[in-house]
């Protein structure tokens, strides 16, 4: 009788014991469906807010960001040249900002003659460092700037081993990658902290978060974009500012500000 009672006790402790990791398996279970689930609402909510919530809405750009004018840097092509039509299409008038005349001249008057509005164009190597600025300033004088898209961006003349790497390539990628965004942004930011409005956007890579073999100065470079863009956001958290992470499968964009 003892035997069998100490039996049954000991089959209920094991059906409890299981019972228990049983609930524990189910809670984590639907803990992690609950976390897949608000990630899929986050990207379809994301998605409807960029592209049919904000074609339904129309912005006034200059009156929202405190400024007419939109700076945007490595603007003749690609993602630099997106964002100033973009930014022309909602009323903006666009600094653009390149390495070659003949491109700026060509995306100024393609813009001017569309969209009507007024564009302005400084040549500038952003490999040469320093010595640009001055002129870059003088052509800022006097424009509100609402908007300053900080685009420019090299990732050097070839995949290689450091030690294989050539010497101008270090002080190139150092001078566009790392140094243009802090540069720009001193130029702007008085204006637009004196309206208390203003919109900083800084383009960075998704090479920054992680070592790329063969790609490490670049890498290293865009490092830098990352952690200055977290410093200007706590220091300055009137303003809108917003790091876009080009990847393969699109753009990722934290946002933080007004």
């Amino acid at each position: 009788m003892a035997v069998c009672e100490g039996s049954a006790r000991w089959l209920i402790d094991e059906i409890m014991k299981a019972t228990w990791q049983v609930e524990v398996l189910v809670w984590l279970g639907i803990f992690y469906l609950c976390k897949v689930a608000l990630g899929v609402a986050w990207e379809v909510g994301t998605g409807l807010r960029t592209h049919l919530w904000s074609k339904m809405v129309t912005r006034d750009l200059p009156r929202e960001y405190g400024g007419r004018w939109a700076v945007v840097t490595g603007a003749t092509d690609g993602i630099g040249k997106a964002y100033a039509i973009e930014l022309a299409k909602k009323g903006m008038n666009i600094v653009l900002i390149s390495r070659t005349q003949e491109k700026l001249e060509k995306v100024a008057q393609e813009i001017r003659g569309q969209y009507e509005v007024e564009t302005d164009i400084v040549r500038a190597d952003f490999t040469d460092g320093r010595p640009i600025y001055d002129n870059i300033r003088k052509h800022l004088e006097g424009k509100e700037i609402g908007i300053l898209v900080n685009n420019v961006g090299v990732v050097g003349s070839v995949p290689c081993l450091f030690k294989d790497a050539p010497e101008d390539d270090i002080w190139a990628l150092l001078n566009v990658n790392s140094a243009a965004v802090p540069a720009m942004i001193k130029l702007v930011l008085p204006g637009m902290m004196a309206r208390r409005k203003g919109a900083i956007v800084n383009i960075s890579s998704m090479a920054g978060s992680f070592p790329l073999p063969l790609f490490q100065i670049y890498c290293g470079t865009k490092v830098g974009c990352f952690l200055f863009h977290r410093g200007t956001l706590t220091m300055h958290s009137q303003l809108l500012v917003t790091l876009s992470v080009p990847q393969a499968t699109g753009l990722i964009v934290c946002r933080s500000g007004l």
